[in-house]
């Protein structure tokens, strides 16, 4: 889906595929409609889902929704969007990454906050330098959303760039070899904690930092 909506009952906030953006918190009385909805994505697209041609965009997976993973479903959807816009040679690319960074955040919520606002710099960096988005490209990993479920994708990948937050990793601990970087956006009073959060995100002891 080109946006996704989260809401507490009072507010909600918008994330827009097209601009890889995520609103601030607005009334559910402006929540869209799902004519609007329709209208802004073939706006974008290019094509009316009304035509022969995006029919196929409407056709429910075999064996339902969760039949597939996250970056299936954007190929599929992607190599059929060129279709209905009349493109008759397409080339599917279907990779998954090789170098993510980890940020250690105070809290589940303060890793929600970095996520966003590395994907919105993210997102502005692609506009201002002509590149097309990858997603996922900021995400959270705790134990409170099952953020490890992209982890395995991201073992032994390709893609150059991912960025993960997360709080403790205590059940969400994870071993990967291509760990590039990892950052502590809050304060480790004991080397030996220091120690154990490095560990958690990769097991590798010949890359453990020493005591000074």
């Amino acid at each position: 889906m080109p946006f996704v909506y989260s809401s507490n009952g009072h507010l909600f906030v918008e994330y827009d595929h097209f601009t890889g953006k995520t609103s601030e918190p607005r009334s559910l009385k402006e929540f869209p409609t799902p004519e609007e909805l329709q209208e802004r994505y073939e706006k974008e697209v290019g094509f009316s889902l009304q035509s022969e041609a995006a029919k196929p965009l409407l056709v429910p997976y075999p064996g339902g929704e969760a039949n597939r993973r996250y970056y299936q479903d954007a190929a599929i959807r992607a190599a059929l969007e060129e279709i209905a816009k009349g493109e008759k040679r397409l080339l599917l690319f279907l990779a998954t990454g090789s170098g993510k960074t980890f940020i250690f955040c105070i809290r589940d919520t303060h890793a929600d906050a970095v996520a966003i606002g590395m994907n919105n710099l993210y997102a502005d960096w692609c506009v201002e330098n002509g590149q097309q988005r990858l997603e996922p490209y900021a995400f959270k990993c705790t134990a409170a959303v099952g953020g490890s479920q992209y982890i395995a994708d991201l073992r032994g990948s390709e893609r150059s760039h991912f960025i993960a937050t997360t709080v403790d990793l205590i059940t969400t601990g994870v071993d990967v070899p291509i760990l590039r970087n990892v950052v502590f956006f809050k304060y480790v009073c004991s080397f030996i904690a220091f120690q154990k959060e490095y560990l958690r995100c990769n097991h590798d002891m010949d890359t453990l930092p020493l005591a000074p």
